[in-house]
C-alpha cells in the first residue's frame, strides 16, 4: 500500500481526528494533530479554542509556531496522517483531503463530545455551540488568508472533499484508502444524503440494476445544502446511482438560484396525496435519509448553500 502522506482540512466536528487516526493505524503511518497543539497553546494561556483563534488574529507567533512544526515534519521520510487546516499548503504533494459537515452536524458532534480533547469546548446547548463554531471558522478563513493568501474553505485546493453527514468513520476512511495509490480526485457523497429533485413518476423508464454500469459511477451532479445533495441531474443517472444501494457516490459540484431551488421543492412537497422521496425509495430500494416532513421548512436548508 502506498505510503504518501495524508493531509486532512475541513469543518469543525467533521470526524478529522476519528478518520485520521484510523487511516493512521491501517498505513502503520504516525498520527498528527495540530488542533491538539493550538488546544495545548491555548490551555496553557487558560483560552478556550475560540478565544486562541481570536488572539490568533493579533499575534501571528501562534500560528508560525505550529505551521513550522508542520514544515519540519514533513521534511522527515517517516509517513504521516496529519489533521490540520494548513497541512495541505504545506505539504503539497500529500493526498489532500476535506471532510465536510453540516453546520447542525458539526454542532451536535461538538456538543456531544465530553472527552478530554475538548475539556474547554463545553457549551449549554447546541445552538450555543453552532454559534461559537460558526465564528470561530470565520476567524480560521480570515487569519490564513491574512498570513498566506490562500482561502481554506477554496475546495479547489483539494484532492478528495468528502460528505460526512450520514456517513461512518469506517466508510470514510475506505474511500480514502482507495483513492491513495493514484491520489486521484473526486467529491464524494453517501446516496442516502442525495434529494430527488424530481417525481420518480418523471421516469420513462426504470433501468436496469446499476451494479456493473459504468454510467452509474459517473459523477452526479448535485447542489451540496446542508449535508444533503440536492440532485440538478437526470432522473434516469440518479435512479441508477440509487439502486447500487447505500453507499459512497461520486458527484460535482454545480448550482441552481436559491429561489429556484425552493420552488421546485415547494412544487413537489405541496402533493398532500404523495411523498415523492417514499417514491424513489421503493423504486430504488434505498432508503433516503430526508423524508417528505423535513422538507417543509426549506429556508433551513437553502440558507445554508456551500
Amino acid at each position: 500500500m502506498s505510503t504518501c502522506n495524508i493531509t486532512l482540512a475541513g469543518s469543525i466536528g467533521s470526524g478529522k481526528s476519528t478518520v485520521g487516526r484510523m487511516l493512521a493505524a491501517a498505513l502503520k503511518s504516525e498520527f498528527i494533530s495540530t488542533g491538539m497543539i493550538f488546544r495545548s497553546i491555548g490551555k496553557n494561556s487558560k483560552m478556550t479554542p475560540l478565544q486562541t483563534n481570536l488572539a490568533a488574529e493579533i499575534n501571528t507567533a501562534i500560528d508560525h509556531q505550529v505551521d513550522n512544526g508542520i514544515i519540519e515534519r514533513a521534511k522527515s521520510t517517516k509517513p504521516f496522517v496529519m489533521d490540520s487546516r494548513m497541512a495541505w499548503h504545506f505539504v503539497p504533494d500529500s493526498l489532500k483531503v476535506y471532510l465536510y459537515a453540516s453546520p447542525q452536524l458539526s454542532a451536535q458532534r461538538v456538543f456531544s463530545d465530553t472527552s478530554h480533547a475538548r475539556a474547554n469546548e463545553q457549551f449549554a446547548s447546541v445552538t450555543e455551540t453552532r454559534k461559537s463554531i460558526q465564528v470561530r471558522r470565520e476567524s480560521e478563513i480570515a487569519r490564513y488568508y491574512s498570513l498566506y493568501g490562500v482561502k481554506i474553505d477554496d475546495i479547489t485546493n483539494y484532492d478528495l472533499f468528502i460528505v460526512s453527514d450520514g456517513a461512518e468513520p469506517n466508510e470514510i476512511v475506505d474511500v480514502i484508502l482507495e483513492s491513495l495509490p493514484n491520489k486521484s480526485q473526486g467529491s464524494w457523497i453517501k446516496t442516502k444524503q442525495l434529494v430527488p429533485l424530481i417525481s420518480a413518476k418523471e421516469l420513462h423508464s426504470i433501468p436496469r440494476r446499476a451494479d456493473h454500469d459504468d454510467t452509474a459511477h459517473n459523477p452526479l451532479a448535485i447542489q451540496l445544502v446542508n449535508g444533503y445533495g440536492f440532485v440538478l441531474d437526470t432522473p434516469y443517472h440518479l435512479a441508477k446511482v440509487l439502486m447500487q444501494g447505500d453507499q459512497f457516490t461520486t458527484f460535482e459540484h454545480s448550482r441552481c438560484p436559491q429561489s429556484e431551488l425552493r420552488q421546485t421543492f415547494l412544487d413537489l412537497t405541496s402533493q398532500k396525496e404523495i411523498d415523492p422521496f417514499h417514491e424513489w425509495e421503493e423504486l430504488t430500494g434505498t432508503k433516503l435519509a430526508i423524508s417528505n416532513e423535513d422538507m417543509k421548512s426549506l429556508d433551513h436548508y437553502c440558507i445554508h448553500l456551500l
